[in-house]
């Protein structure tokens, strides 16, 4: 049985743009061996189909929200599939996970790690372009004022044991 101070001693958390699941998806199943929990930005899934992360490995879980929903409801999807934010995870952790969210938008999930008497937010957001548009800035803007902390996370920046 995995004992509490064994996840917070190896508690690895990495964050990776996939630039589309099919695209990402070998190297998502490397980085299950080598990391605990996977903050995952731009599967390009819908919502119907974020149950292809379980067919990554059969002793994850994971918890997503797709960037295309909204699009979806309008009907038909034209062009190229974008966006999306995710968490993966080991089963064997799964004890100490909580989610606690996602935004509408697609581009923000949390969860929670309980480590004992502390617990840890981590939040994947995605941000897709760098851009001077005012109504992109603003919605930025909005979204960072709705926390008391941000974190972001470079693709394949490895952050180890910060609890």
């Amino acid at each position: 049985m995995l004992h509490f101070s064994d996840v917070m001693a190896s508690l690895n958390v990495i964050s990776f743009n996939m630039r589309g699941f099919r695209n990402g998806c070998n190297l998502v199943k490397v980085l299950l061996g080598q990391n605990a929990i996977i903050a995952v930005q731009e599967h390009c899934l819908r919502d119907d189909n974020l149950s292809n992360f379980r067919a990554l490995n059969s002793s994850i879980v994971y918890y997503g929200v797709s960037g295309m929903t909204d699009q979806a409801k309008k009907g038909i999807l034209h062009g190229r599939p974008f966006g999306g934010v995710a968490f993966v995870w080991s089963q064997s952790i799964g004890r100490f996970i909580k989610v606690v969210g996602c935004d509408t938008a697609g581009r923000c999930c949390g969860i929670k790690v309980h480590a004992g008497s502390r617990t840890v937010l981590i939040e994947n957001v995605y941000f897709p372009c760098q851009s001077q548009n005012a109504e992109y800035n603003n919605n930025n803007n909005n979204h960072n004022n709705s926390y008391g902390a941000v974190i972001m996370a470079e693709p394949l920046r490895e952050f180890t044991r910060f609890i």
